[in-house]
C-alpha cells in the first residue's frame, strides 16, 4: 500500500492511532509481532517492528496533514501529532499510552522485561529501519479485563490483527458472618402542660385578681422496645475467577494466619509472630502465592503445614 492511502482513513482531519498504525504496518517491506496475553494491572505489551525500507518519526507539526514527507525522495514518513485525536481504543475504555526505548538518563520507566521506556516526543522515531519495537502502556482494576481493538479487515489494506488481551481476575472475598441482637428500651414523648395559678395586685388601686398560666413542654409518657440486629463479619477466604477459571481458597484461620491480597500476589503471614494484617514483613512467618499459578509458592518463611488450606 502507498503511505498516502493512510490518509483516507482520517475523519474531519485526524485518525486514531489505530488506524494509523494499521496503514503503517500494511506498508511495503514492514513485518511486525506482538507480545502474548497477560495478567496484569500496570499492562505493558509490546510490538515488534522489522522495516526494510521505511522509517517511521513522530512530531507536533499543527495544519500539517497527518503523514508526510519532508523531502519528497525521503524515506522517512513524519506522523502529525497534533492530528492523533486519541492513542488507542480499548473496550472496556482504559487511558493506555506509547512508550519508546530509552536510555536510563532520558527514561521515566525501568521494566524488569522491556527496560527503560519513555513517552512519544518531538523528532522519536517510532519504528527505524531494520528492527525496532515499541510498548503499549494502560493502568487498569486488578478485576477488569481489556482486550485492545487492534483488528482491521478492509478490501484496501490487508487484515491487521494485533489484538492482545490484558486480563483481570473477579475477586470475592469468603466471609464468615455472625448477627448480634440487642434489645433497647426507649422513651416516646409528647406534649405536656401544667397550669400555674398567678396572683397579681395592682400597687395604685390596690385591686387583686388571679389568672392561670399554662406550661408546655415535652414530657416521656410511655416506652418502646426496639431491636437492633448488628453483623459483623471477618474474611475467611477467597474466591478468584479469571480465564483459566474458578479457585477458591478457604479455612486460613485454621492455621492462625490472616490473608490479603495484593495485586496478584496472595500473601498469609502470621497471626502469633506477625502482625496479622496479610503483609508479610521483616521477621514474620507466612507464604505468598502467585495467583496466576496457584501451584506454585513464591514466597515461604517457616510455615506450617497447609492441609488445612482448601484449594478447590
Amino acid at each position: 500500500m502507498k503511505w498516502q492511502s493512510i490518509l483516507s482513513y482520517s475523519t474531519g482531519g485526524t485518525i486514531g492511532i489505530l488506524l494509523l498504525l494499521t496503514g503503517i504496518l500494511n506498508l511495503s517491506g514492514i513485518s511486525y509481532s506482538v507480545s502474548e496475553d497477560i495478567f496484569c494491572t500496570e499492562c505493558y505489551s509490546e510490538i515488534k517492528i522489522n522495516s526494510t525500507y521505511w522509517e517511521i518519526k513522530v512530531e507536533h507539526a499543527e495544519d500539517k496533514d497527518i503523514i508526510f514527507k519532508k523531502f519528497s525522495r525521503s524515506r522517512t514518513l513524519w506522523i502529525n501529532l497534533d492530528k492523533i485525536d486519541e492513542f488507542l481504543v480499548t473496550e472496556p475504555r482504559v487511558k493506555t499510552e506509547i512508550l519508546v526505548p530509552a536510555t536510563s538518563s532520558t527514561a521515566t520507566i525501568k521494566h524488569e522485561k522491556y527496560g527503560y521506556l519513555r513517552n512519544l516526543k518531538d523528532g522519536d522515531v517510532l519504528i527505524s529501519r531494520g528492527q525496532d519495537r515499541f510498548v503499549i502502556y494502560g493502568n487498569k482494576p486488578i478485576n477488569l479485563t481489556v482486550k485492545w481493538s487492534f483488528n482491521i479487515d478492509d478490501s484496501l489494506i490487508k487484515a491487521i490483527k494485533i489484538d492482545p488481551t490484558w486480563y483481570g481476575l473477579k475477586v470475592t472475598y469468603l466471609q464468615d458472618c455472625s448477627t448480634k441482637r440487642e434489645r433497647q428500651n426507649l422513651p416516646i414523648y409528647s406534649l405536656c402542660s401544667i397550669n400555674q395559678i398567678v396572683n397579681y395586685q395592682d400597687n395604685i388601686t390596690f385591686s387583686s385578681y388571679s389568672f392561670v398560666h399554662i406550661y408546655n413542654f415535652t414530657c416521656q409518657t410511655d416506652e418502646y422496645i426496639n431491636i437492633i440486629n448488628t453483623t459483623t463479619c471477618r474474611d475467611v477466604g477467597v474466591e478468584l475467577e479469571g480465564s483459566y477459571g474458578k479457585v477458591k481458597i478457604e479455612n486460613w484461620e485454621k492455621l492462625g494466619y490472616k490473608c490479603n491480597l495484593n495485586d496478584f500476589d496472595f500473601c498469609c503471614d502470621s497471626c502469633f509472630d506477625g502482625n496479622c494484617n496479610g503483609i508479610i514483613t521483616s521477621g514474620e512467618s507466612g507464604f505468598c502465592y502467585d495467583i496466576r499459578n496457584l501451584t506454585t509458592t513464591k514466597e515461604r518463611k517457616d510455615i506450617p503445614s497447609l492441609k488445612d488450606v482448601k484449594f478447590k
